[in-house]
């Protein structure tokens, strides 16, 4: 699904994306650094909003918080696009390409972490979080109102 991109700056016949350090200019159907930025109609748009491409039940000692909560879990979704290109990605197939993925409503994301057992929380994991920024921001909203 596609979102417009919250941090740009509008140029004459472009945008400058600056989600990330890379402050790409986007034109016209030509994508940013990360794969998944790009402008149509003059508007900048994400393109993977909502699109998960891997979701698992990880205990949460996997993550680099593994003092937080020992024994519990916690929800791991991903989705495609990333604005680095490290050689030693374990997830370069996700990450480094569009990817098929199964587009998850935020509403619904919420409700499938509350059916998780022993589940902490959610990890927006498998590639740079950011590529998602617009989906990620739209969750924890609606998450945290719903609390």
């Amino acid at each position: 699904m596609k979102s417009n991109i919250m941090f740009y700056d509008k140029k004459e016949d472009s945008i400058r994306c600056k989600l990330c350090p890379h402050n790409c200019i986007l034109k016209e159907n030509k994508f940013g650094v990360c794969n998944v930025r790009t402008v149509e109609n003059n508007i900048g748009v994400a393109i993977n909003y909502g699109e998960v491409t891997s979701a698992n039940i990880d205990p949460i000692e996997k993550k680099p918080l593994y003092h937080y909560k020992p024994g519990k879990n916690i929800l791991s979704v991903g989705t495609f696009g990333c604005n680095m290109s490290c050689s030693f990605c374990q997830n370069y197939e996700i990450s480094q390409q569009v990817s098929k993925s199964e587009y998850i409503d935020p509403d619904k994301l919420i409700d499938i972490i509350k059916t998780v057992n022993d589940n902490i929380g959610i990890a927006f994991t498998y590639n740079e979080p950011f590529m998602w920024y617009e989906y990620i921001y739209d969750v924890c909203k609606k998450n945290k109102r719903k609390k």
